[in-house]
């Protein structure tokens, strides 16, 4: 569960903050009117091509939108030939790409980073804890806050509104964060002015720094006495890393180069470029940062495994990074009030995001964003259901999570549910409690895989090792399916192999439809058809690995963006139908390069309207919305069509009675 230690009035800082962040954002949006520099890079790291590819899907859709600083530089820089290189393997390449590029352009060798503000945001990895963002990047995973501009957000968005106030009161400088984390925080907190590596530590329950890095230090002193990385709790009681309320200062994975310490770095790079092009896995935190504290000793940095083992490798890495490094200032700056949010298994997150609705409401998260539900299944689901940028038609809802899903079909949830990029027009749509489901349309080959998975699923758990499916131990299922590992794992060489993320359990199919029938049979496998079972035995399955590096990225964007155009289209109806002020609905369609394509939307669906008098109405709405004098012209045929429906032409009879009398006058 999400808790923040925070008190109401720190709730209200938090919320200022905010604003204070949005109103940064907004005018950096504006380019040369901006009054605050921006940031001149921004990079993104990724694990390999085809994730740099969907990441730049997600740019160029925001881009394409109006809705990155548009005096950025937005780039995206795999890791090398595959390779998985770390956090600060990462870290040390883009310094050497950005170096490169720099001395291209303006070629002072020895100071490529002088005077440029660059943030630099680590998004690499396969995301296998938290499956449905898989293919779009845990950066974009969305949250359930509708930003001011009436966007749906995901955690990259968040993040750039966070960011955005800090080159206008910062130095030059390399500010790292981390992509599966969100720290909410006003940016006049942060003036990393100290020389030398600055890290940003909020306060967090002690348990939670077992998993992350805690920082130590002595007094009012800002210098690290202690870095510590993954600690267990015993460590941070014997290191003074414990405050008196319990709590510890965590490491929130934002971490501040200055210049000069960016060059020693990238004379680090280069002299790790072999083995960094070998794939030795390199962490920024345990392995870069950790030696810099004070009280750093060299031979447990040498043997330290918190993160790993200490290979011969990894030990010949740490000496050069002591050699280097060591005598880098290092000091950390502690944001209060904070909240540290990370993104970590399928259920965490779903307890994160119904935890922030709760606590962060006054700052903008909502139970349902960007959203259409009906009412009547909206009083029925209450606080339990969370919606972001989806739309469903009815059904019997529950604590359920809907993610960017078009769901035109009668969905019950018989309990706790995620469902993710899922569209469907079937009549109707049933998942168990506990049970995720996720879409993903292919182009490598062509098709549909729908996944479907245990929200306490731990994907990269072997079957010998306690692994699960459904919420089920494996062999529990396989029994019920009457399935053999071999059908999941073939020609798997080892137990270790033998995990959900590995198991080859979804049809590639041609039809969303068609897939979402050869998954949805094995919520309940003991009562499925032996047909349904028999077909999905014949298909070509993928795994969750497999289907993933596949998907068409592009167009779960573009998907997404038309779900968005779809709930704005309804809620403009909905408030026709309530008969509210055009000029109040105008909103809802959005930016101008948006209202005609939303207006359209509107329009046909109020040419399907049984009410004969809501056409009219929404036509005038729809002028006053977008200024466009069509709809007004529709208006009034619509009105000419009801005053001809409900005039009636007179009979021969009584036009010959009519005339009569006007003869006799």
């Amino acid at each position: 569960m999400l808790n923040t230690g925070l008190d109401q009035g720190a709730l209200a800082l938090l919320e200022q903050g905010y604003r204070n962040n949005w109103q940064q954002y907004v005018a950096s949006l504006n380019g040369a009117r901006a009054r605050i520099p921006p940031w001149d890079i921004c990079v993104l790291t990724a694990s390999n091509e085809r994730q740099a590819e969907a990441y730049q899907a997600q740019l160029e859709a925001r881009r394409e939108s109006g809705l990155l600083p548009t005096d950025t530089q937005f780039e995206v820089i795999p890791d090398p030939n595959g390779l998985r290189i770390g956090s600060g393997g990462a870290t040390l390449r883009v310094l050497s790409v950005l170096a490169q590029e720099l001395c291209a352009h303006h070629p002072d060798f020895e100071k490529p980073f002088a005077g440029r503000r660059i943030l630099m945001i680590h998004s690499g990895g396969d995301s296998k804890r938290l499956p449905h963002c898989s293919a779009i990047g845990k950066l974009f995973a969305r949250v359930p806050h509708q930003l001011p501009d009436g966007r749906p957000s995901s955690l990259f968005d968040e993040l750039l509104v966070s960011f955005s106030g800090l080159p206008g009161q910062v130095p030059p400088g390399i500010l790292v964060a981390s992509g599966d984390t969100l720290v909410l925080f006003d940016h006049l907190q942060l003036t990393l002015a100290s020389s030398g590596v600055v890290g940003v530590a909020a306060a967090a329950p002690a348990d939670v720094g077992t998993h992350h890095g805690v920082y130590v230090t002595q007094g009012s002193s800002r210098r690290v006495h202690g870095f510590l990385h993954k600690p267990s709790m015993e460590r941070m009681r014997a290191d003074g890393a414990l405050q008196p309320d319990g709590r510890v200062q965590i490491d929130t994975g934002l971490v501040w180069f200055d210049p000069h310490t960016a060059n020693r770095a990238l004379s680090l790079a280069e002299s790790l470029a072999e083995l960094i092009s070998q794939g030795v896995t390199i962490n920024l935190y345990g392995d870069i940062l950790a030696p810099l504290a004070q009280t750093a000793d060299y031979a447990t940095y040498l043997a330290d495994t918190s993160d790993g083992p200490a290979t011969l490798a990894l030990q010949q890495v740490r000496r050069m990074v002591w050699e280097t490094m060591r005598r880098t200032p290092f000091t950390v700056e502690v944001l209060h009030p904070a909240v540290f949010v990370h993104f970590g298994t399928t259920r965490e997150y779903l307890d994160v995001l119904r935890e922030g609705v709760r606590l962060f409401g006054s700052c903008g998260w909502r139970g349902q964003t960007t959203s259409w539900v009906p009412p009547a299944a909206l009083v029925k689901a209450g606080e339990r259901l969370l919606t972001v940028n989806s739309y469903v038609r009815g059904g019997t809802l529950s604590a359920g999570c809907l993610l960017d899903s078009l769901l035109e079909t009668r969905l019950e949830l018989e309990g706790e549910a995620l469902l993710a990029h899922v569209t469907t027009e079937r009549e109707a749509l049933t998942l168990r409690s506990g049970v995720a489901l996720d879409q993903i349309p292919l182009h490598r080959p062509p098709g549909w895989v729908t996944r479907l998975f245990g929200l306490a699923d731990d994907p990269k758990r072997s079957l010998d090792d306690g692994g699960t499916f459904l919420n089920l131990p494996w062999q529990e299922w396989l029994g019920a399916a009457n399935v053999s590992a071999d059908d999941l794992w073939p020609g798997a060489e080892h137990s270790s192999q033998r995990t959900l993320w590995e198991a080859k359990l979804y049809p590639l199919c041609g039809t969303r439809e068609e897939s979402l029938d050869l998954a949805a049979w094995m919520q309940a496998p003991e009562t499925a058809p032996s047909e349904l079972v028999a077909r999905w035995r014949d298909a070509r399955r993928l795994s969750l690995g497999e289907s993933y590096v596949r998907a068409d990225v592009r167009r779960l964007v573009r998907e997404e963006a038309e779900i968005e155009d779809r709930v704005r289209a309804r809620h403009f109806c909905a408030g026709v139908e309530r008969e509210q002020p055009a000029s109040d609905l105008a909103q809802l369609l959005g930016a101008p390069r948006d209202r005609a394509r939303r207006a359209r939307l509107v329009g046909d669906w109020l040419e399907a309207s049984l009410d004969p008098w809501l056409p009219m109405r929404g036509y005038k709405a729809l002028e006053v919305a977008t200024h466009e004098r069509r709809w007004e012209d529709r208006a009034f045929s619509s009105l000419a069509r009801l005053v001809r429906a409900h005039t009636r032409p007179p009979s021969p009879a009584r036009l010959g009675d009519g005339l009569a009398q006007r003869r006799i006058r």
